[in-house]
């Protein structure tokens, strides 16, 4: 392989690598009540609203015990309130409009 070949691999794989550091975080699809949870703990992270935050936690644990959202799906939001716990308010908030915006081209 010529030292110019080498180069455009190389620059590709950089490319490559940047594009998945920085892509984010993605969710795929999640359910409507997963959808729901985002929406609420979005306007709870915009209001800093610390009890809320925590009515929504228990309300997520409660909707995986019965079913109604899926481990993963649990996880995920809670992660999200747990960024919210540790004031990173801004950063929750974000992580919830990621787990909405995944949802636009799903059927």
């Amino acid at each position: 392989m010529s030292i110019r070949n080498r180069l455009r691999l190389a620059a590709c794989q950089l490319a490559l690598i940047c594009a998945v550091l920085f892509s984010g975080c993605s969710y795929g699809e999640v359910s409507g009540n997963t959808y729901q949870y985002a929406k609420a703990l979005y306007s709870i992270c915009n209001r800093h609203d610390a009890e809320g935050l925590e009515k929504a936690s228990r309300q997520i644990a409660a909707a995986e015990a019965q079913g109604e959202i899926t481990t993963q799906e649990a996880e995920w939001l809670q992660e999200i309130v747990a960024e919210a716990r540790n004031d990173h308010w801004e950063d929750a908030m974000q992580d919830c409009r990621q787990m909405m915006e995944d949802q636009i081209g799903q059927p």
